[in-house]
C-alpha cells in the first residue's frame, strides 16, 4: 500500500551483533553461517520496501557506484565516479564491459533504464519510487500524467547511461550507490509480476546469487556469482541464512556453533555488555511510523502531531530496545553526514524536531477528535513479529 506521509521518525538503530573468533570464523569455514531477524518479502528493487529484503539485495546486486571495505564511494558496474555537467543536472556513465549477469549475459544501460522507468511508473505501487523525484520528469510519471518514457534517463548505447536531473543533488552519488540498482530487463518481461518473488524469478550482478529462497521459507544461501567481475576478490564462496525471530533462538545457535553471525537486541545487550564476542555500531538506519492517508480515521495531520509528541524517543530507546540506539532527533540520522562546510552533524543542526510534550499532544487529540466528531477512537498498530518490534508496538500502545 503506498503511504503518502511518513510521519514519526522513532529511534536511529544500533547493529548488535554476535560474531565467533578464532577457529568458528568464517577464515575457518568454506561456508559463512547468519541470521536474519525476520522474512524478506522480495527480491525485486524496484518494489522492496523491508530491511529484510534489502538484505538480500545488497547481497546479490551492484549499482553504477558502491561503497568499499573502507566506506569510500567507488565506481561499481560503471568504470569511474563521474563529475556531473549542466549545472550538475547530467550525469553520464560508461558501464563496465565485464559487467555481466548471473546468467552470464552482459549488464546493459537498458537494464538500468529499466529499472528507474518501472519504479516511477505508479502502475508498479513502489513505496520508495521518491528517491527518484530528482530526476526530469518525475512527477508527471508518477501522477501518470507523463509516461516512463519520459523520466530524466536514456541509454546512448549499450554501455553508456544518461540521467538529467530537474536540479542538482549534493547526496546524489550516495543514491546511485546504494539505491539505483538495475534489474535484468529480460526477465522482467519473462516473469512478469512474479519477477523477485523468489530465488529462481530473478538474475544478479552482485558478488552472491540468491538461492534456495521459495518467496516464504525461513532458510536459504548465497553463493559467489561466478559471472560477478571481481570474483576473486569473494573470499567467503557461500553464505548460509536461516531467520530467527525470537532472540533465545539466535543465541542459542550462536552458542551451539551453528551459526557465526546474529543480530541480539535489547535485554540480551543490556546483561552481556562485556561479552567480547558482541560487537556494537549505530546503523544510520531510522524506525518510522506509518499512517494510512488511505483511510479517513487516520488521514489528520491533527492525530500525527498528537502521536509523535506523546512518544518519549529518550524512554523508547534507553527502557525498551535497550541496545544503544538513539532517539531520533529528525528525519536526518545522527552521525550519518556532516556538513562540508563546518564539519558538524547534520542532525545536531537541523535540532530536535521531535520534543516529547505530553500537555500538547492532548490539545491535538482533542482537535483531532473535534474534527472526527467522536468521543473515542480505536486505531490499530500493525507491527512485525519479531521480539523487538513486539516491545517497540507495546510501547506505543501504552504511550498513546
Amino acid at each position: 500500500m503506498k503511504h503518502k506521509l511518513v510521519v514519526l521518525s522513532m529511534a536511529l538503530l544500533m547493529s548488535v551483533t554476535l560474531s565467533a573468533c578464532g577457529s568458528s570464523s568464517a577464515s575457518h569455514h568454506k561456508a559463512l553461517n547468519v541470521t536474519l531477524p525476520d522474512e524478506p518479502a522480495t527480491v525485486d528493487p524496484n518494489t522492496s520496501y523491508d530491511t529484510n529484503s534489502a538484505s538480500l539485495i545488497n547481497q546479490t546486486m551492484e549499482g553504477l557506484y558502491k561503497y568499499n571495505g573502507d566506506n569510500k564511494l567507488v565506481a561499481g558496474m560503471a568504470t569511474k565516479v563521474v563529475k556531473p555537467t549542466n549545472g550538475g543536472k547530467t550525469y553520464t556513465f560508461t558501464l563496465r564491459k565485464d559487467a555481466k549477469w548471473s546468467n552470464g549475459k552482459p549488464v546493459t544501460a537498458n537494464d538500468f533504464v529499466t529499472s528507474f522507468r518501472r519504479t516511477v511508473d505508479p502502475k508498479t505501487k513502489a513505496q520508495f519510487a521518491s528517491i527518484y523525484d530528482s530526476f526530469k520528469n518525475f512527477a508527471g510519471v508518477q501522477s501518470g500524467k507523463l509516461s516512463p518514457d519520459k523520466l530524466g534517463v536514456k541509454a546512448l548505447n549499450a554501455h553508456k547511461l544518461q540521467i538529467q536531473l530537474s536540479r542538482p543533488v549534493p547526496y546524489f552519488n550516495g543514491l546511485v550507490a546504494t539505491k539505483y540498482l538495475p534489474v535484468n530487463a529480460a526477465a522482467v518481461k519473462k516473469y512478469g509480476k512474479k519477477f523477485g518473488t523468489n530465488a529462481e524469478t530473478s538474475v544478479y550482478n552482485g558478488p552472491y546469487k540468491l538461492v534456495g529462497w521459495t518467496g516464504s521459507n525461513s532458510s536459504w544461501h548465497y553463493v559467489k556469482n561466478p559471472y560477478y567481475y571481481n570474483a576473486k576478490g569473494v573470499k567467503i564462496a557461500k553464505v548460509n541464512v536461516t531467520v530467527a525471530k525470537d532472540q533465545n533462538t539466535s543465541v542459542n545457535l550462536f552458542k551451539g556453533g551453528k551459526v557465526d553471525v546474529t543480530s541480539v537486541t535489547g535485554q540480551y545487550v543490556r546483561q552481556n555488555k562485556d561479552d567480547p564476542e558482541m560487537h556494537t555500531h549505530l546503523t544510520g538506519r531510522l524506525n518510522y511510523l506509518y499512517f494510512n492517508s488511505k483511510r479517513e480515521k487516520t488521514n489528520s495531520m491533527n492525530l500525527r502531531k498528537a502521536m509523535s509528541l506523546v512518544i518519549n524517543r529518550k524512554t523508547l530507546t534507553d527502557s525498551v530496545l535497550q541496545d544503544g540506539s538513539k532517539p531520533a532527533l529528525s528525519a536526518v540520522p545522527r552521525n550519518d553526514q556532516t556538513d562540508p562546510a563546518t564539519g558538524k552533524d547534520m542532525a545536531e543542526q537541523v535540532g530536535n524536531l521531535l520534543p516529547y510534550n505530553v500537555d500538547q499532544a492532548k490539545t491535538y487529540w482533542k482537535a483531532y477528535l473535534k474534527e472526527t466528531g467522536k468521543k473515542n477512537v480505536t486505531l490499530n498498530l500493525l507491527t512485525d513479529d519479531t521480539d523487538e518490534d513486539k516491545h517497540v508496538g507495546e510501547y506505543i500502545q501504552a504511550a498513546a
